[in-house]
């Protein structure tokens, strides 16, 4: 047999850590989705460099040629 206090207390303390627990998926959940956004912009930023560099050659080319 556990005392009232002693079970009130060590229900408080896990409730306590469920709740930090929550709070640290809750940031790392929120860290991968910033870096998913950070990759595709780099991605979506180097593809355009790229269009654009085609681009202009065939500009050049065309103001060349």
């Amino acid at each position: 047999m556990v005392t009232r206090d002693l079970y009130e207390a060590h229900r408080t303390a896990l409730l306590e850590d469920l709740s930090q627990i929550r709070e640290e998926q809750k940031r790392e959940k929120d860290g991968r989705a910033a870096d998913r956004r950070m990759v595709l912009s780099a991605l979506i930023a180097a593809a355009l460099a790229f269009v654009i560099g085609i681009l202009n050659v065939a500009v050049m080319n065309g103001i060349g040629g």
